[in-house]
């Protein structure tokens, strides 16, 4: 009797938060997420994504939660102010949310869209865990094939193009520019792709949060 009645007071309280809007709480991840999250800022540095785009620390600032966000940029001039990596960490030194932001300008350069591209997908899969839904790791393939460029693109033997959708995704959608926002929750983290208006220009964001 007392199994009944708890389990028809759970349900009770589920279907109430659901009807105010209030999602349950879960728990948090026990371990790493993807290449990122939970990983200490120390751990990210090293890894290939930063190395490759030669991301450098270039400015700290504290959260109103205590969290600390860490910018990062191209060290080269040219990509220096068009693609930023904001990292968020706890108060345990781990990361808890990552994001990419990229300049509406750099996405639509004829000759320098396939960079944005080349650092958008790869940030994509970076941040994705081995068990990532495939629309996620879809998008990362839209990103890198769907791209438009006056430069030449050289495919090397055993790298085939995916064969994608005659439709974008979603999510690509809003990479293109056609769509405002797409977010998907999954068990531990959330995604987002948007795009937002800063003071002086148009940006893309793209990020990955800790649930």
């Amino acid at each position: 009797m007392a199994s009944r009645i708890f389990a028809r007071a759970s349900a009770f309280a589920a279907a109430a938060r659901a009807l105010i809007g209030i999602e349950p709480r879960i728990a948090a991840p026990a371990g790493p997420i993807g290449d990122f999250l939970n990983h200490s800022v120390t751990e990210a540095e090293q890894n290939g994504f930063f190395r490759w785009f030669h991301l450098a620390e270039t400015r700290r600032e504290p959260c109103p939660n205590g969290d600390q966000k860490i910018v990062y940029q191209p060290t080269g001039e040219k990509f220096h102010d068009l693609a930023i990596v904001i990292v968020t960490v706890n108060g345990n030194a781990l990361i808890n949310r990552m994001e990419l932001m990229l300049k509406r300008s750099f996405i639509a350069s004829p000759r320098d869209g396939i960079f944005a591209s080349d650092i958008g997908k790869s940030f994509v899969l970076a941040c994705l865990p081995e068990d990532a839904p495939e629309e996620l790791r879809t998008l990362a393939n839209e990103i890198a094939h769907r791209a438009r460029t006056s430069q030449p693109m050289i495919v090397g033997p055993g790298f085939p193009s995916p064969k994608l959708s005659e439709r974008a995704s979603r999510a690509y959608e809003v990479y293109a520019g056609v769509r405002p926002l797409h977010a998907t929750k999954l068990p531990h983290y959330r995604f987002e792709i948007g795009n937002r208006r800063a003071a002086d220009s148009k940006e893309l964001s793209i990020s990955f949060t800790i649930r």
